[in-house]
């Protein structure tokens, strides 16, 4: 049996101003708003892990 990528599910609170920002981008783009939210999350922890890692080999 292989193991499959499973999606895990977190729910977060936002303040009403970034609430609502975060769905008008989605709008404007067609997307959802917890789409483009998993998105950017996922981006924001991208660049990290790529930091951390430039950070590593720079030393």
């Amino acid at each position: 049996m292989t193991e499959q990528n499973v999606a895990k599910r977190f729910y977060i609170s936002l303040p009403d101003g970034i609430a609502d920002e975060l769905a008008r981008w989605a709008d404007s783009e067609g997307n959802k708003p917890t789409t483009l939210a998993a998105f950017l999350v996922e981006r924001a922890i991208r660049e990290r892990l790529e930091r951390i890692e430039q950070a590593k080999t720079d030393k």
